[in-house]
């Protein structure tokens, strides 16, 4: 009996629930107060890990879209796109990954933007624009790519 009771007692300090005001008194008691705290500290444990879980998602989520988005940038910097254009094209990103569906890829998500001597942009960021701002930026990649022959020819 005396064993049951010290195991009731360290089991109740370690887990964090403190001392009680009720001691069970007989070993189906204590045995029964020990299922009931194992049980409550299971569903603590459970919520934690859930809520923990859930901040690093968004945590590596916002650093995936920052990355994408400086990605992004530098590339249509390189292609000189216009800043109006620019602006469009980051706030579709931005609503689609941070809004929208990401799982969303329209039928052209593995196109290739970039040539020889052209800045080029990840296929997997790309994916992650809307299909129209995809065509809108191949538009003024492909100008860019023209510019630059069109200089080395001279």
């Amino acid at each position: 009996n005396s064993y049951v009771l010290a195991l009731h007692w360290a089991f109740v300090n370690l887990a964090g629930i403190g001392n009680v005001d009720s001691m069970p008194v007989t070993i189906l008691e204590t045995i029964t107060t020990l299922l009931i705290h194992a049980v409550g500290v299971t569903f603590y444990a459970i919520f934690t890990g859930n809520i923990v879980s859930i901040l690093e998602d968004y945590t590596n989520r916002d650093n995936q879209v920052s990355g994408d988005l400086d990605s992004i940038g530098s590339f249509m910097r390189e292609c000189r796109i216009p800043s109006d254009v620019q602006e469009r094209i980051m706030q579709g990103y931005l609503m689609r990954n941070m809004i929208g569906n990401t799982s969303q890829q329209g039928d052209d998500g593995n196109e290739d933007l970039g040539g020889v001597g052209v800045p080029t942009i990840s296929n997997e960021v790309l994916s992650r624009l809307p299909r129209h701002l995809r065509h809108e930026l191949k538009v003024y990649e492909r100008a860019e790519a023209l510019q630059r022959r069109g200089k080395s020819f001279q």
